[in-house]
């Protein structure tokens, strides 16, 4: 179960970078105003896409943990509004790098950019909109 584990969050860490490059990528060529092929862009767009996948996987479980700290809490017979801001509003533990709740966010926020550029991307690909080839 622990390599399996290692395993998905190797596999999660490599889609991230992937991710980061491309859009670093990408954000470099509209800095610089390099024109690009609208082939470039469609490559791009679905290179994200594919990778889009696996961040969704990563959301929907660190949902899954956001919600079951607020449960573990209202079973403790603790309000769920209160219980929820308890979870949002938690201190880093240990070696902690975000809570729950910030990694639930950041991937939440993250997924809209990668949809948001993805659909960027497409109408760049459009030649009639960007001076085509």
């Amino acid at each position: 179960m622990i390599k399996i584990a290692e395993e998905e969050n190797i596999k999660n860490n490599m889609a991230e970078e992937n991710i980061k490059s491309i859009l670093d990528k990408m954000k470099q060529v509209i800095e610089t105003n390099d024109i690009r092929q609208p082939s470039w862009w469609l490559d791009e767009a679905q290179k994200l896409a594919v990778l889009r996948q696996d961040l969704q996987n990563q959301l929907v479980k660190a949902e899954i943990k956001y919600r079951n700290e607020i449960l573990r809490l209202t079973e403790q017979d603790i309000p769920y509004n209160r219980a929820e801001n308890m979870v949002k509003g938690r201190e880093l533990v240990g070696k902690e790098k975000m809570t729950v709740y910030e990694w639930y966010n950041y991937l939440r926020t993250r997924d809209d950019v990668v949809t948001d550029i993805i659909s960027i991307a497409k109408k760049r690909a459009d030649s009639k909109l960007y001076g085509g080839f």
